[in-house]
């Protein structure tokens, strides 16, 4: 069997040789610049990640949205005098007026009432035509008419019955509260010619007084509520300007 056998000056080489291989890794490894930085930034991430991180909040839900939305919506408010309000357009307002004493311009009115009462039943028809448009109180919004027309009816009065025409003709005074209403008082005075009579005489004086409230409804109709008369005739109809 062989036997190999170092003399000294070969294990000094030895020794020499491995010293070298050793220092020349060691100092590879502190050339490295990646080395360096992959142990900073692994230090780095470890001191910034907490031990116990806090869950992330879940995105917000599409209902959620959707009630977050319809909360910021208002609805529109309705003009008041609007159809959709539920109003009528054209419907004259209630504002008062009465203390309006401007110069106002007045139209000419016909008027077409019926009138039924147990001692009577037939129809009237007035024109109201403006004389004074600014009324006689400076203060107050009135005007001051004269009204023409009469009454034809059937009437049961003093044991008999007759169907008579009665023309009549006199003054009105208006006195105008709001843009749809107006009262008024009326004095007239004509004549009852009696169509059918059982009485002997056929034309008669009559006098007659009334008071009366007229609705504008709109510009061009109205209506007219009047009470009066020597027997309390009611009478209501429609009223237009001309």
């Amino acid at each position: 069997m062989a036997r190999s056998y170092l003399t000294p000056w070969g294990a000094t080489l030895v020794i020499l040789f491995s010293g070298l291989t050793t220092g020349d890794a060691l100092a590879q490894a502190g050339d490295d610049p990646g080395a360096e930085t992959a142990t900073d930034s692994d230090a780095q991430q470890a001191e910034a990640t907490p031990a116990n991180p806090e869950p992330e909040a879940p995105p917000p839900s599409a209902e959620s949205e959707t009630s977050a939305n319809s909360t910021d919506v208002t609805e529109p408010a309705h003009e008041p005098g609007s159809t959709d309000g539920g109003t009528l357009q054209g419907i004259k307002e209630a504002e008062w007026i009465i203390e309006d004493g401007s110069v106002q311009d007045r139209p000419v009115r016909l008027a077409l009432s019926a009138f039924i009462l147990p001692v009577s039943l037939g129809l009237s028809l007035w024109t109201s035509i403006p004389i004074v448009h600014e009324g006689f109180i400076p203060d107050l919004n009135d005007s001051f008419d004269i009204e023409l027309g009469g009454n034809f009816g059937y009437y049961w009065v003093d044991g008999g019955s007759h169907l008579a025409i009665v023309p009549m003709a006199g003054p009105r005074w208006n006195f105008h509260l709001t843009e749809a209403w107006s009262v008024f008082a009326t004095v007239k005075g004509g004549f009852w010619i009696r169509l059918y009579d059982t009485r002997p005489d056929d034309v008669v004086f009559s006098f007659d007084g009334s008071l009366g409230a007229v609705w504008n409804i709109t510009d061009l109709v109205g209506l007219r509520f009047e009470v009066g008369g020597w027997w309390g005739i009611l009478r209501a109809g429609a009223t237009i300007p001309f």
